[in-house]
């Protein structure tokens, strides 16, 4: 069993959400092209991951998540947060769209098959503890 510290799993869940946004801006990016010579361009990438997370990963997503993707893709990052439920029905209202969604669980991504996504990854996990003292 592998025992994470809340330092070192907060940069894998950093690390997995770059390479989530990486693949979802990657995937949004335009290959059409008017002339052979502009898909050998060098130019910089352009563009804004769109994201829209979970209240519970605001934090993350802010101070961690963010400045990492921007500074590894050169992307811009805009973020959403709210109740996973609520974002999945503005994204089936067809209110927000979305490039990534980060919901709490895969309950709230499965509504929106397959119109809206045909895959989903779970990248992390936690465990709810209760602690009581009854000398308190």
């Amino acid at each position: 069993m592998v025992f994470f510290t809340l330092k070192s799993g907060a940069r894998l869940g950093a690390l997995l959400g770059i390479v989530c946004l990486g693949l979802a801006a990657a995937g949004c990016g335009s290959s059409s092209s008017s002339t052979p010579s502009a898909s050998h361009s060098s130019a910089k990438p352009s563009g804004t991951a769109d994201v829209a997370y979970a209240a519970s990963l605001l934090c993350l997503n802010e101070k961690i998540v963010a400045p990492a993707f921007q500074s590894a893709t050169g992307l811009k990052f805009s973020g959403r947060a709210g109740p996973s439920t609520g974002l999945q029905q503005e994204i089936a209202s067809g209110e927000i769209s979305p490039n990534v969604f980060e919901a709490v669980g895969g309950d709230n991504i499965e509504p929106l098959f397959p119109k809206f996504t045909k895959w989903y990854v779970q990248y992390a996990s936690t465990a709810i503890v209760v602690a009581y003292n009854p000398l308190g």
